[in-house]
């Protein structure tokens, strides 16, 4: 079995940092290029190493014999993506304002793209990306570009730093449409506030049959009692309000039609007054409830998972048993809820309690590297990344049950007596 072919991009650069104003002079200037020189490089190593993207650049084939007149545009040609280091020296020269003498290679590159940009613009959108490095600025954007081509921000040169990137590159969106169901759902009158979520908590043996189970869910539950106060006083709110609309507020002060005025009067006073109550127990019922997640293996490897909302009892509690005439689809059984860590971990960006069903358990693999600087930092999250998913292949090696279910998050955390930089990645294993 043969593996993909690693996607092919070009870094596109331009030498000087900071070519809009005045160029600093002497060791000020080079200080300013090297720095800029190495974020190029920091861009074009991490690709290679995190991203699995075959990243070149014109700058370590120096000791070779190569006539860059032609390199540049072969690689604009033969690469599948050309990944443009954007700075105001660079747009100076897809500009054609570059002076003649300067940037022959980058000059190159960029006409190379022009040609590409007014014989197939289609192409050209898709091959070319613009990457904003730290420092750079998107106002220095030719508007011509502004508009048509994917930018990207690259903050940090680890996974979550490039993780907008390569999803460009790999065509791997963040977010995906759920398919479109083919029959049409059945859609019975109801009010606006719904739970489908029915889960029971107290233990199995503490159950007294079928019948006694059911009747906990639907009366015993205090959501599903707030639940359907709340429907029956809105049924009550649209019966009132229907009401009102049939009558006219001026009729309160016509004599001949006082009865008609004193009815106004009291289905305005009882409709204010079920709107309270309605209000209230709809805030009751939402600091109740917290939004959860449900994590569960299927087959052998395929991790599933499903939101719901449970109150803080089951939080404290620590384990949830789904009912089974609930509409919950994953197995049956007891879920226990992650340490904090672990689901923290999962997912960085939105985290939720997770609770994993009893047939697996989690463990958290973690690298600390202490720091002392800036300047270490950036080198400590690729050594911590490494050792993290060395120590989680070692498991896999160990043991092909286990299974990871998050990416290795860094994270620098301050002590008493250090700064570190932490990993961290989970992995499930069978109970």
């Amino acid at each position: 079995m043969t593996e993909e072919a690693a996607p092919t991009a070009l870094i596109s650069w331009a030498h000087d940092s900071d070519a809009g104003a005045p160029l600093p002079k002497g060791a000020a200037r080079r200080e300013a290029d090297e720095l800029w020189l190495g974020t190029v490089l920091d861009l074009v190593t991490h690709l290679r190493t995190i991203g699995g993207v075959d990243a070149d650049i014109d700058f370590v084939h120096g000791a070779e014999p190569v006539d860059w007149s032609r390199w540049g545009p072969e690689k604009v040609r033969t690469s599948d993506f050309v990944l443009v280091a954007v700075n105001k020296a660079w747009i100076r020269r897809f500009s054609g304002t570059e002076a003649p003498t300067r940037g022959a290679g980058a000059t190159a590159e960029a006409d190379e793209l022009l040609g590409l940009f007014e014989t197939d613009r289609d192409a050209f959108d898709r091959k070319v990306i613009l990457v904003l490095l730290p420092g750079v600025d998107a106002a220095d954007i030719p508007n011509r570009l502004r508009g048509r081509l994917t930018r990207v921000r690259v903050d940090s040169f680890d996974e979550d730093g490039l993780d907008d990137l390569l999803r460009r590159i790999y065509g791997k969106p963040k977010f995906q449409l759920p398919p479109v169901r083919g029959n049409t759902p059945a859609l019975p009158p109801t009010h606006n506030r719904v739970n489908i979520r029915d889960f029971l908590g107290e233990d199995p043996a503490t159950r007294e049959g079928t019948s006694t189970t059911d009747e906990r869910s639907s009366e015993n539950k205090p959501s599903s009692r707030v639940t359907t106060a709340i429907s029956d006083l809105e049924s009550r709110l649209a019966v009132v309000t229907s009401g009102l609309r049939a009558l006219s507020p001026d009729a309160a002060n016509d004599g001949p039609a006082l009865p008609i005025g004193r009815q106004w009067q009291y289905l305005a006073a009882e409709r204010a007054r079920i709107d309270d109550e309605l209000q209230r127990r709809k805030s009751s019922s939402d600091e109740d409830l917290h939004t959860v997640r449900f994590m569960w293996v299927e087959g052998s490897r395929e991790i599933r998972g499903y939101q719901g909302d449970v109150d803080s009892a089951v939080l404290q509690q620590g384990w949830i048993e789904p009912n089974a005439a609930s509409e919950f689809p994953g197995p049956s059984g007891k879920f226990r809820l992650m340490p904090p860590e672990h689901w923290e971990t999962i997912d960085k960006e939105d985290p939720a309690p997770i609770f994993l069903h009893e047939s697996y358990v989690s463990r958290i693999e973690k690298w600390i590297q202490p720091i002392s600087n800036r300047v270490e930092e950036v080198r400590a999250i690729a050594k911590v990344r490494d050792a993290v998913i060395a120590l989680v292949d070692s498991r896999v090696e160990a043991d092909p049950r286990v299974i990871p279910v998050s990416s290795t998050v860094t994270t620098k955390e301050r002590s008493q007596h250090r700064t570190a930089v932490v990993g961290r990645a989970v992995v499930i294993s069978p109970a």
